[in-house]
């Protein structure tokens, strides 16, 4: 099994790679160029995941230093960053970098880069164990040259035949990683402005013909039309913010906050005839920003999983010792109970007959968890869902 080493100083950035990686390989971390150092040393890990901006000894000088030992200096280094600009790239290079990732992560092009690199790795190692065995071959065939010279001879010709092959696949092989980089490259790139497109397309066409005649089929088409674009749009957002950095942290009204994630749902309420009702809010200290999101996706969620009754939404707040435990109670088809903790994961789905909630539980668990509070699920199939989670009050 390879082993590869992620190192990054947030934790978040740590967890959100490693779900993001297949489940074949042998994942270390290391929080800081220091330590990075010391498991490079200790684990001789065979890829290297690598965050740019780290404090103290930054991913520059810690993939310098690993290209720069000989025991080393052939082991992969992938870099994982937000910076974009060409000299960043040209720096990385510079110090010896093999490829790069760009933040938010996507998931096939980490795992086509890491397979890609092993592959040459492996290759790598095969090479040099054949240089290992002709070497020791030729020092013990020394002394007995005059002897065997004909049988050396073949015996060299063979070993030699082999470093061609090895160095014909490392030099396919190379070739078709550039071809795979340049795909990946486009499709990643490529996706946002298409969707950005559309999106503003389908609401201009919303304005122009608001008020006008339009049979209701034509209607409905242009609203489900507008609705899945921006659908579309949240998850990719959805990504990035799971691997957002830092919470800042200041007294926030969760009143407005619920007010302001209900603006968003005003078309979807009065499509779907849902009641939402709420009790009188606090105030917590916490991230504005993030918290509507929060109530976004478990609203979302709340309605997109009704039964055939027009959706029925609570949300309450009670205190609880230090805390206050803030509840987002549905009349939906409700999940059953073994399904509960998977929900919560970015890197599994419930099976087929439950409902798939795609990452939104996870970046409401990872929202509650920066707020020093946690978040869990009561419910039971067929009977509603109730969210619960905690904040604390100072």
């Amino acid at each position: 099994m390879a082993k590869i080493l992620v190192v990054d100083d947030e934790p978040l950035c740590i967890e959100l790679i490693t779900g993001l990686l297949h489940n074949e390989y042998e994942i270390k971390t290391a929080s800081d160029g220091k330590e990075a150092l010391e498991k490079v040393k200790e684990t001789s890990p065979d890829l290297v995941l690598l965050d740019i901006i780290m404090p103290e000894i930054d991913g520059y000088e810690v993939c310098r230093r690993i290209k720069s030992d000989a025991k080393t200096k052939c082991t992969p280094v992938i870099m994982v960053t937000s910076l974009t600009e060409t000299e960043d790239r040209i720096k990385a290079i510079e110090a010896g970098a093999d490829d790069f990732v760009t933040k938010p992560v996507n998931s096939l092009e980490l795992n086509a880069r890491v397979k890609s690199l092993l592959r040459v790795k492996k290759y790598h190692d095969e090479l040099m164990e054949e240089h290992a065995k002709l070497r020791s071959l030729n020092e013990s065939l020394e002394d007995r040259v005059k002897e065997r010279t004909a049988s050396l001879s073949a015996e060299v010709g063979v070993r030699v035949k082999a470093e061609e092959n090895l160095f014909t696949t490392l030099k396919e092989l190379a070739r078709s990683k550039a071809e795979l980089e340049q795909i990946v490259y486009i499709a990643s790139r490529e996706l946002q402005q298409p969707l950005q497109t559309v999106s503003s397309n389908l609401t201009l066409l919303g304005q122009q013909y608001k008020g006008k005649t339009l049979d209701k089929e034509a209607y409905d088409i242009l609203e489900n039309a507008i609705e899945g674009a921006a659908g579309m749009q949240r998850r990719i957002n959805d990504l990035f913010a799971y691997s957002r950095i830092g919470t800042r942290k200041e007294p926030t009204d969760m009143e407005k906050v619920l007010q302001n994630s209900l603006d968003l749902f005003k078309v979807v309420i009065k499509k779907t005839k849902a009641n939402i009702t709420h009790d009188k809010l606090p105030v917590v200290n916490g991230d504005q920003t993030q918290l509507c999101q929060l109530f976004n996706h478990l609203i979302d969620n709340a309605i997109k999983f009704r039964s055939s009754e027009p959706p029925k939404v609570h949300i309450g707040a009670d205190e609880s010792g230090d805390d206050w435990v803030f509840s987002v109670k549905d009349n939906g088809i409700g999940i059953d109970p073994k399904y509960h903790e998977s929900l919560f994961l970015i890197s599994e789905h419930i099976r087929e007959e439950q409902p798939k909630t795609g990452i939104g539980l996870a970046i409401c668990k990872k929202i509650v968890e920066r707020h020093g509070g946690r978040i869990w699920l009561d419910s039971e199939k067929g009977n509603g869902s109730t969210f619960r989670f905690t904040m604390p009050k100072k």
